[in-house]
């Protein structure tokens, strides 16, 4: 992608708003994680084209649906980056079907179908088989840990060349490399699914992890150890070198502050801030590929899936607060 982090930082204020501006309601926290998509495309938001896809679910799914809860803000957007949304739609409630004869049905099924909406009917039924498959064997290795979330994740590791075995292997090796650095048991399950979509080594993958989030913090970017997380572990399966691009998240970081919505102390919080910028130097690093476009698939496809999932997490449970509060 040939433009600058500051250019980058601008675009992704541009798209939160034309994205604000057309959904009031949504959560505060979704607007930059959309305009990303945007961003990594090399595209901005268009209110018509936005408007015309939330109409499009609205006529084709159900008032009850999983489509039109909280996923639907970043299903209008993934839907109004398609060439052929109706299509993309159509192709995504088929996939929706086959998933929810093999997951308990939530917000995150419907945007885990969105990732197959490319495939051809066998290879979506195996696809999604093999994705209930990684999700029984996460769930051997931690009951307590894996829920509904993680079906996202087995939907993006099915598509993997890699085995089943390979794949398990690989997520427990990273896990418990990873604990020796970060405490987190949740986001660091999050991340050894990241760090599976690369065949690299297990150790080499969590100490290139642990060694990105050091230069960064030493620089004085404040960067969490939590939701954060699974974005760095993103960027760090680029070749880039750690110190390139933790001057890069600086840089960012710096921009953002500057901008509405960044700045002050109704702005974002430092750590979110930090993540966006994360979010924003793994557009410069690893943008998304030509043949990958209308499948979204990969690390970044990861991080977005985790992001959405953090998104979801925070609204259902502000949901649940204002539930209790009223009796």
């Amino acid at each position: 992608m040939n433009v600058s982090i500051q250019d980058l930082c601008g675009r992704m204020a541009a798209g939160r708003d034309v994205i604000k501006t057309a959904f009031r309601w949504e959560n505060s926290h979704f607007y930059p994680v959309c305009a990303n998509l945007f961003c990594a495309r090399d595209e901005q938001p268009e209110a018509e084209k936005l408007a015309a896809c939330r109409d499009l679910i609205r006529q084709e799914t159900g008032i009850l649906s999983s489509f039109r809860g909280n996923v639907r803000l970043p299903l209008i957007c993934l839907l109004s980056l398609d060439e052929d949304p109706r299509r993309r739609l159509d192709r995504t409630l088929k996939a929706w079907q086959m998933l929810k004869r093999r997951f308990f049905q939530s917000d995150y099924l419907a945007l885990a179908a969105c990732f197959l909406s490319d495939l051809e009917e066998t290879e979506l039924e195996h696809t999604a088989d093999r994705a209930r498959e990684l999700y029984e064997a996460m769930k051997k290795n931690h009951p307590f840990l894996t829920g509904s979330e993680d079906s996202v994740f087995c939907v993006l590791l099915a598509r993997s060349e890699r085995s089943d075995e390979d794949l398990i292997d690989d997520m427990e090796q990273s896990y418990r490399c990873l604990k020796e650095t970060f405490r987190d048991s949740n986001s660091v399950q999050t991340v050894s699914h990241i760090l599976a979509s690369s065949p690299a080594p297990a150790r080499e993958k969590a100490d290139r992890l642990a060694d990105l989030y050091r230069n960064v913090t030493m620089r004085g970017v404040k960067y969490g150890k939590n939701r954060e997380l699974p974005v760095l572990a993103s960027l760090s399966l680029t070749e880039a070198d750690t110190d390139t691009l933790a001057d890069q998240i600086l840089q960012a970081s710096d921009y953002l502050s500057d901008l509405k919505g960044w700045r002050g102390i109704f702005g974002y919080d430092r750590r979110t801030r930090s993540m966006h910028a994360a979010m924003l130097t793994a557009d410069l690093y690893a943008p998304w590929p030509e043949t990958e476009k209308a499948a979204l698939s990969g690390a970044l496809a990861a991080v977005l899936a985790q992001q959405m999932a953090a998104c979801i997490a925070a609204t259902s449970a502000a949901a649940a607060s204002s539930s209790s509060s009223s009796h």
